[in-house]
């Protein structure tokens, strides 16, 4: 439960694209490792929700898509 609540209280807030994309991946992986997968749809929301305002027209092309994203696409997308 505190690995859900960690995931869902994430934010990107002053530190880089790369180290939340890290932190955010750490607590999934830690989640799987009980069990528990994500996902990759709810992987994606996570990451797109944690995201301060400044990302928002990344996150209404992601988000109006008819076709979901694939992660690795958002990785690099976001990454950069």
């Amino acid at each position: 439960m505190h690995l859900h609540c960690s995931l869902k209280n994430l934010r990107k807030r002053d530190q880089g694209m790369g180290e939340y994309l890290a932190q955010i991946q750490s607590i999934c992986d830690s989640l799987a490792t009980c069990g528990n997968l994500l996902t990759k749809t709810m992987h994606i929301s996570t990451i797109l929700y944690g995201l301060p305002c400044e990302y928002e027209p990344v996150v209404a092309i992601i988000t109006s898509n008819q076709h979901p994203y694939k992660l690795d696409v958002i990785f690099r997308t976001e990454a950069r």
